[in-house]
Order: C-alpha cells, then sequence, then structure tokens
C-alpha cells in the first residue's frame, strides 16, 4: 500500500491482517515489523527475530540456531519452505530501507514460501518486485 504519510495505510493493512487472522484463514500467524528506521537487511534480521522471540512456540526451530541479521533470515525461509502453513508478513513503513535488497529478499521470501503472503506499506510504490506487486493507492480515510 502506497500514500502520503497519515493517510491510513498502516491502520488499513494493520485491521486487514487482523480480519484474516481472527476468522482462521492465516493458521501460522502474522508477524507485523514495523521498519522505521530500519536501512538493512541485517537490521531487519534482528528486528524480525525479536519479533518472533516474542512467541517463541511456532518459531522454535528458527531462534535454535545463533545466527544473526541476514544469517536469520535464510533461517527463516528455510523453515517457511517447509511449512505447510499460512503466514502473514506486515512490513509497515519501508521507505528507508534499501530498496534491493529488502525487495529481492521478499522476492526470495515469496518464490520459496508458497504459503507466505506480505503486505508493506509505503509512501512511494517501488518497481522493483513488480512480479508480485499489486499496488493499492491510500489516499485518506
Amino acid at each position: 500500500m502506497t500514500g502520503p504519510r497519515g493517510s491510513g495505510k498502516s491502520s488499513l493493512a494493520a485491521h486487514t491482517v487482523n480480519y484474516v487472522s481472527e476468522r482462521g484463514f492465516i493458521e501460522g500467524g502474522s508477524i507485523y515489523i514495523n521498519c522505521c528506521g530500519i536501512s538493512d537487511l541485517q537490521t531487519l534480521g534482528t528486528r524480525l527475530v525479536a519479533k518472533m522471540e516474542s512467541d517463541p512456540s511456532q518459531w522454535l526451530d528458527v531462534l535454535k540456531k545463533n545466527e544473526v541479521g541476514e544469517g536469520k533470515l535464510d533461517r527463516i525461509l528455510e523453515f517457511l519452505r517447509k511449512t505447510d502453513e499460512n503466514f502473514v508478513f506486515f512490513f509497515d513503513n519501508v521507505d528507508g530501507m534499501d530498496d534491493n535488497h529488502f525487495s529481492e529478499w521478499v522476492e526470495k521470501l515469496l518464490d520459496e514460501s508458497p504459503n507466505i503472503k506480505v503486505m508493506v506499506t509505503s509512501q512511494e510504490a517501488t518497481n522493483t518486485w513488480s512480479k508480485y506487486q499489486q499496488n493499492f493507492r491510500v489516499d485518506g480515510l
């Protein structure tokens, strides 16, 4: 979802994730990451692992390893490749991320894990992963 700051992108996306989670469409769960202040994959990996550790029951296989940053992202991909459950990753405020690396990782995630859905909010649209991208413009709710 794209749109100007304060237009309601984050709120709409969060409500969407909650709606489908509460109705059992996402049996594996969902993870929300606020990417504000994150500019690289290593920091994203660290933040993602911290979020996963807050609910370790579903992530034990991933968290057993000691990798950090991008190494953890590879372990997360490995885990998600093996599961039949649906997961949603919600990356909010990705404007400061290194677009090429983030887009490559998301594309790899979607290529290798057919049960995964990714929702991203940003002020600007990106073309780097147009293979999967459906852009929804939010100008204000």
